[in-house]
């Protein structure tokens, strides 16, 4: 289990100098796998999934995440869940917890949110004045449904920011192809995804950001089409005012997103989303593990992996994703050749290294594919008689 050392002012301090990232961050973070430790020793039926889940499933998290978002059964009543949640705040360093009964228990999504409110130890600062254990919170989102992956597995809550004493405590997550679908469908902002103009750019990176270092570790893809179908599905009925027509609209809304910011000059009308894109890059490169921070050259690595992920999704592609290989990469042979898409080729050529090239060469020739040698001789050879 995590140790109560690792709520100390000593051990932030170490983080930080080990880091050198934001303390409240750290410390919102440890209070966060906190709570989900807490949440399964108090015996509620819960799914850990969203962007914190991530640091317990992937081999190397790359970013802070302070929330916790669970799914519980769609047949708890409020009074269960509010029973385990007392149960937290008797047996944890959380003081209490408040429910947010403006966002809870209404509207199409099944939902409600919770804050769990704990002491810090990171001074507050406020104008001129230095606030010393301040009260801070750590936001639980609970979603009531049937459980939406196709696969779950069991992780410990461990993480390098922790110290931990004895045996921990193990969680249940959706495997890394499930949740590639689930963020997937949270990176379309048209239709299913962080929507624009709702001052959530940088949740809208979030999901770009995770969709492209899942997409390093995919390593079964019907079960990132079966997430995904699931994930798109319930999206369209609990947003139903979006007008969503189909999931293939949902997929194109990622590729058209993951265009714009390759694009040289946007299409009028289209200049506000790509401010807000560029806005959400700089608000988030403050929570990326590495002090490099997240760029714009990473950002179109990114969208271009997840360009291609949703046209092989989107074509009904089978087989295995087309990996990039620096070792063997040759930038002449996948220069792309359609008129329409062919700017990319100045754009994205050097962007680490031609990866992003890569992915956008086969993204456009599954949604455009080119003429094979006998396709195109006959279509010349039929151009011929017609004229």
């Amino acid at each position: 289990m995590i140790h109560t050392n690792s709520f100390s002012a000593e051990w932030l301090e170490y983080k930080r100098q080990e880091s050198g990232r934001d303390p409240g961050l750290i410390e919102k973070m440890i209070y966060a796998l906190h709570l989900v430790e807490q949440l399964q020793v108090s015996g509620l039926p819960f799914i850990f999934k969203g962007g914190t889940s991530l640091v317990l499933l992937m081999t190397e998290p790359r970013r802070f995440s302070v929330d916790i978002d669970i799914v519980v059964a769609e047949t708890t009543t409020r009074e269960e869940l509010e029973h385990y949640l007392q149960k937290v705040t008797a047996s944890s360093t959380f003081i209490r917890v408040e429910l947010d009964e403006r966002r809870s228990y209404k509207g199409e999504i099944p939902k409600a949110h919770y804050k769990f409110i704990y002491t810090s130890n990171v001074p507050n600062k406020r104008g001129h004045e230095v606030f010393q254990k301040p009260e801070a919170e750590i936001l639980l989102d609970v979603l009531f449904a049937e459980n939406p992956y196709p696969a779950i597995v069991e992780k410990p809550v461990l993480s390098s920011w922790l110290e931990n004493n004895g045996d921990p405590v193990y969680v249940s997550v959706p495997c890394i192809n499930s949740i590639t679908g689930d963020k997937m469908v949270a990176f379309a902002p048209c239709t299913t995804g962080v929507p624009y103009f709702a001052k959530k750019e940088r949740e809208i990176i979030k999901q770009l950001f995770d969709v492209g270092n899942l997409f390093d570790q995919i390593d079964d893809v019907e079960l990132v089409r079966k997430a995904y179908h699931i994930a798109a599905t319930a999206e369209m009925k609990y947003r139903s005012e979006r007008n969503i027509a189909s999931i293939e609209q949902i997929l194109q809304d990622t590729i058209d997103t993951a265009l714009l910011l390759a694009t040289p000059k946007c299409a009028a009308g289209n200049e506000a989303k790509l401010e807000e894109l560029r806005t959400g890059i700089k608000q988030f490169t403050h929570f990326v593990f590495d002090q490099k921070g997240f760029k714009v050259e990473d950002a179109l690595l990114s969208t271009a992996k997840a360009a291609y992920l949703a046209a092989y999704l989107l074509k009904g592609e089978t087989g295995p994703l087309k990996r990039f290989d620096k070792a063997t990469f040759d930038m002449k042979t996948f220069l792309i050749a359609h008129q329409e898409f062919n700017f990319l080729n100045k754009k994205i050529k050097f962007v680490k290294g031609g990866e992003a090239l890569f992915y956008w060469f086969h993204t456009i020739n599954l949604l455009h594919p080119p003429l094979s040698e006998f396709s195109l001789e006959v279509a010349t050879t039929t151009a011929k008689e017609i004229t």
